[in-house]
C-alpha cells in the first residue's frame, strides 16, 4: 500500500491475517494507527511507516519491542517518530512463545528459586515464554528503567494539600484494608510502603503525576494498579 491515500489503519485491518511476514505504507497519509493494530502478527519481520504524519505507535503487546530489541522485527519510521507501549493482557502470548526461538534455559541460569519465590535479573521480558512452563507462586524482577525520563512537574502547594492526606487515611489503619484506593494530584510511589500490611491485597493509586524520589525500602507483594497521566520511575 505504497504511496496512496492511506490516512488510518485500525486493528481490523490485520484481524485475520497473522501469516503476513513484511508490510509498507511508505508515503502515504496516516495520522493514526489505533493501538495494538500489528500485535496479533507474530510472524511480521518488517514495518515500513515513513514518510506519514503520524507521529507515533503504541503496542499492547511486550513481545512487539522485545522482537524489535532482539532484531527479528524492524520498524522503519521517520526520524523523532515514537513507538510506545501500553500493555494489555496478550491474547496472542500462546502463539508468539510456540514460534520462539528456543535458546538454552534462561531461568536456570538468571534466575534463583526460594520455595517458590523467584528472583531474576536482566529483562523480565527474556523469561516470559519459559516461566509460562515454570511453577512458582511469586516473583522478584527489576523494573526496566525508561530510556528518557518524564519531566516531573512542581505542584507547589498541591503537592502537599492536606485534601488527600485525609481522604487516603491514616497508614495505621490502611495497613488493616486488602483493597485500597490512593489519590493525590502528584503522588510519590516512595511512601506506598507507609499504607501497605499484612492483609494488603489490592491498591489502585489515582494521580495526574505518579513519580518515584527513592528506591523502595520494602519488597511490595501486592497487585498495583496506577491510573494517571504522567508516569516517572
Amino acid at each position: 500500500a505504497e504511496s496512496n491515500r492511506v490516512s488510518r489503519i485500525d486493528k481490523k485491518m490485520f484481524e485475520s491475517q497473522e501469516k503476513i511476514y513484511d508490510i509498507s505504507f511508505w508515503n502515504n497519509m496516516i495520522e493514526y494507527i489505533e493501538p495494538g493494530s500489528f500485535d496479533n502478527l507474530i510472524h511480521l519481520e518488517s514495518i515500513d511507516i515513513k514518510n506519514n504524519p503520524l507521529t507515533k505507535y503504541r503496542t499492547e503487546a511486550w513481545h512487539f519491542c522485545q522482537r524489535m530489541s532482539e532484531e527479528t522485527l524492524t520498524v522503519w519510521m521517520d526520524e523523532y517518530k515514537q513507538i510506545t507501549q501500553d500493555l494489555k493482557v496478550d491474547t496472542h502470548l500462546d502463539s508468539f512463545c510456540s514460534l520462539a526461538t528456543k535458546v538454552k534455559s534462561r531461568v536456570s541460569t538468571s534466575c534463583s528459586n526460594e520455595d517458590g519465590h523467584i528472583t531474576c535479573v536482566g529483562p523480565i521480558s527474556n523469561y516470559v515464554c519459559e516461566l509460562k512452563q515454570t511453577n512458582f507462586s511469586s516473583i522478584t524482577f527489576n523494573f526496566p528503567k525508561d530510556q528518557s525520563e518524564e519531566e516531573v512537574a512542581n505542584f507547589h502547594e498541591a503537592e502537599s494539600n492536606s485534601y488527600f492526606h485525609e481522604i487516603n487515611g491514616q497508614p495505621n489503619m490502611t495497613k488493616y484494608l486488602a483493597e485500597l484506593n490512593l489519590y493525590g494530584s502528584k503522588f510519590d510511589l516512595a511512601t506506598l510502603e507507609n499504607y501497605l500490611g499484612p492483609r494488603s491485597r489490592k491498591v489502585t493509586i489515582y494521580a495526574d503525576t505518579v513519580h518515584m524520589s527513592r528506591p523502595l525500602t520494602l519488597p511490595i507483594k501486592t497487585q498495583v494498579f496506577i491510573r494517571a497521566r504522567v508516569v516517572s520511575i
